[in-house]
């Protein structure tokens, strides 16, 4: 019986592989001689994938530290510095004072007033009655109490539970009296903003009043809005 993997003519002449055995070997002339199991891992024991990187960060070390004492030499500072105001002596509410101007306040009772006549126009307000400069000061001592007494909402500084209300801020104001300024607070005309889309649109209109008169740094605001601007995000 003939053997099945002899072929008729052993000594027959080569004519070519078949197209996927030939396909097989061309792949494998692109590829590396050498295999990775081929490769002794004993030689490696030394190796550390780190120790370039280390290298590298020893000389970024070395090029920023040394034990050169020589003198620096630093061109002097000759623009103004320090307090353009006397401030010894000076209590918080004086500081405050300076940052933030009596007129500031009755703008801001101006404009609250204003604010509130144009809402009740639509929709009446029978607890409301108009507000003063003495009044919006307090509103603004009362929010700074808060940020320093921080309770876990605003109602429960007049809750009657002697463990959580706050009798002070009960004496200086009612609740319904702080939640309606609270409601119509404004520093600017609304009736004068003008939309978001025209030319002349004021992102800050809502303080512009304030960046007038000097109370804000109009640097730092401009610096802020700028900065926003660049996240894609719209502070006003």
């Amino acid at each position: 019986m003939a053997d099945p993997l002899e072929t008729d003519d052993e000594e027959g002449d080569f004519l070519s592989f078949p197209e996927e055995r030939e396909s097989s070997i061309n792949h494998s002339d692109n590829e590396s001689d050498i295999s990775v199991s081929t490769v002794n891992t004993e030689d490696l024991s030394d190796f550390d994938p780190n120790e370039w990187e280390t290298d590298n960060e020893e000389e970024e070390v070395d090029q920023r530290w040394n034990s050169n004492r020589d003198a620096v030499n630093v061109d002097p500072f000759v623009q103004r510095t320090g307090p353009v105001t006397d401030v010894t002596g000076m209590s918080a509410l004086d500081f405050f004072k300076l940052l933030f101007k009596d007129e500031n306040f009755d703008r801001i009772a101006v404009e609250t007033n204003r604010y509130a006549q144009q809402s009740i126009a639509v929709k009446t307000d029978p607890l409301w009655y108009e507000t003063t400069a003495d009044e919006i000061r307090t509103f603004f001592a009362l929010n700074i109490l808060f940020g320093i007494k921080q309770l876990p909402e605003i109602h429960a500084y007049w809750s009657k539970n002697p463990f959580l209300g706050v009798p002070e801020v009960q004496k200086v104001f009612s609740r319904n009296r702080f939640m309606k300024i609270s409601q119509y607070l404004h520093l600017n005309d609304k009736s004068k903003e003008l939309p978001r889309g025209d030319a002349n649109h004021d992102k800050l209109f809502k303080v512009r009043p304030l960046l007038c008169c000097g109370c804000l740094d109009k640097e730092r605001v401009l610096a802020f809005k700028m900065r926003f601007h660049r996240q894609g995000n719209d502070p006003l």
